[in-house]
């Protein structure tokens, strides 16, 4: 249960999206909890989760955001355009780009969806399974790799305020792994991990009967025990992003720079950083489903890094690697590296880089089936 909201304002005034003095801040949680129209919010809140990270009280205001959410969704359903970017959709931007995969990844990604769960198990969300190249290094050749994106752990559906439908995707993940024994739940993204350690046991009352571990901490405990090398450190300085969900968490952020300086990277960060970080992009689409604010955020994010003195972006949340390398600028943007690719060059196993051609199905896609229902009045509701 949260405490009670003291209306400091602290939430909104460090949120650097709004950015709000601490009295109107204030007001604005106050006219939120009373039902009162919200045009701060409304017009600028992009769902970037770091609200809850600044509240010294932990009043929970991101979830009393995303309650208004839930409501408005049940009053007046999703605008049409909203249904390319649904995570479960039977078309969305995440089928598109499966659908395309070349040859040896379906075969990789139908191998996961197929594997019965046992011993040490890597979970590797929905974001993951549009890039399965980047598992291929090795490093997790010791556990059993399963997933598909039918196991999606529901965070788009909650960061909308689409409360049921995540409920039911929580009870989908739980009812499967718990059936299994399993050793651990390894998690290959900090937002399945934050849903899987806090919003499924806080918010819907469901557990995993195992232990759940950030897969960065499991590659660093693999180099604690010798069973990864560095063989070629990186030597490269690297501006780090963090996810939405990390700057929630805390630990992440720590363990994944710990870990990028044990591979011979130097990490830099940007004017904004940690818990008042930069959005990739993908959360900006989950309050008014707008490709335009996506790329808006995704675009400010890549403006801030280019001046941070770093040769590379380093992510270690799929989505964001996939967000802010489908939006990266042309010519002056910086290459995007995620985490995995980074551990496979160190260890002497590098992955060749497919990126480019997911986002281009990414943004061709979203480009053709939400882009031109942008403006359309049509509603509808998920069933």
């Amino acid at each position: 249960m949260s405490n009670p909201c003291l209306y400091c304002g602290e939430c909104l005034n460090r949120c650097i999206y709004l950015r709000l003095d601490k009295d109107e801040a204030a007001r604005e949680m106050r006219r939120l909890d009373q039902g009162q129209p919200t045009p701060h919010l409304d017009a600028h809140c992009i769902s970037c989760y770091a609200c809850n990270a600044f509240c010294p009280n932990d009043a929970d205001p991101y979830g009393r955001i995303l309650a208004s959410w839930h409501a408005r969704y049940i009053a007046k359903g999703l605008p049409e355009r909203a249904r390319y970017l649904l995570p479960t959709a039977r078309k969305s931007f995440r089928t598109d780009v499966v659908a395309k995969l070349p040859p040896d990844e379906k075969q990789i990604t139908e191998k996961w969806a197929a594997a019965k769960p046992r011993g040490d198990v890597l979970y590797p969300g929905c974001n993951l399974i549009t890039s399965a190249y980047l598992t291929q290094s090795g490093v997790f050749d010791a556990l059993t790799i399963c997933g598909s994106l039918e196991l999606c752990c529901g965070e788009m559906y909650f960061r909308m305020g689409m409360f049921d439908h995540a409920r039911r995707a929580a009870e989908r993940v739980v009812g499967h792994f718990n059936k299994h024994r399993i050793k651990r739940l390894i998690v290959a993204c900090p937002a399945g991990y934050n849903m899987f350690a806090h919003v499924y046991p806080e918010r819907f009352g469901l557990r995993f009967d195992f232990p759940l571990v950030f897969y960065a901490d499991y590659l660093r405990e693999q180099f604690d025990k010798g069973k990864l090398d560095v063989v070629r450190p990186l030597n490269r300085t690297v501006v780090m992003h963090d996810s939405c969900h990390a700057r929630v968490l805390g630990e992440p952020m720590d363990s994944v720079r710990e870990l990028l300086r044990r591979i011979g990277a130097q990490t830099v960060e940007a004017r904004h950083s940690r818990e008042e970080g930069l959005c990739c992009g993908i959360a900006a689409g989950a309050p008014r489903q707008s490709p335009i604010d996506i790329a808006k955020v995704a675009l400010r994010a890549h403006g801030e890094y280019k001046l941070s003195g770093g040769e590379q972006i380093a992510t270690y949340c799929t989505g964001c690697h996939l967000t802010l390398g489908m939006l990266r600028p042309p010519v002056v943007g910086l290459p995007v590296a995620h985490l995995l690719a980074l551990v496979a060059e160190a260890v002497g196993r590098p992955v060749n880089d497919r990126l480019g051609a997911r986002t281009r199905a990414m943004l061709t896609g979203i480009a053709r089936h939400a882009l031109p229902k942008i403006l359309s009045p049509k509603r509808f509701w998920v069933g």
